[in-house]
């Protein structure tokens, strides 16, 4: 679960990236870790290279943080929409 001091994240204006984004949500509240690349593709029907693109859009936009060579190395930087 995020810190409380987290701002609420307000819906990325991309649907796939607002889609990528609620299951990066749903699944860190479900199983207490982030998801693996693979998972979120499986999970939203699109490739891998497509998550990586979508995941770039959610860190440069400050929803995200990752850490390089973790493969559930995804931070929620912004508290998910209820």
């Amino acid at each position: 679960m995020p810190p409380q001091n987290l701002k609420i994240a307000q819906t990325p204006t991309n649907e796939l990236t607002s889609r990528v984004f609620a299951f990066i949500c749903q699944y860190m509240e479900e199983h207490g870790h982030s998801p693996t690349q693979r998972e979120i593709a499986s999970a939203c029907y699109i490739s891998q290279p497509a998550v990586i693109q979508h995941l770039d859009r959610l860190e440069a936009h400050g929803y995200i943080a990752r850490e390089s060579g973790r493969h559930r190395g995804i931070q929620l930087l912004k508290r998910c929409p209820s």
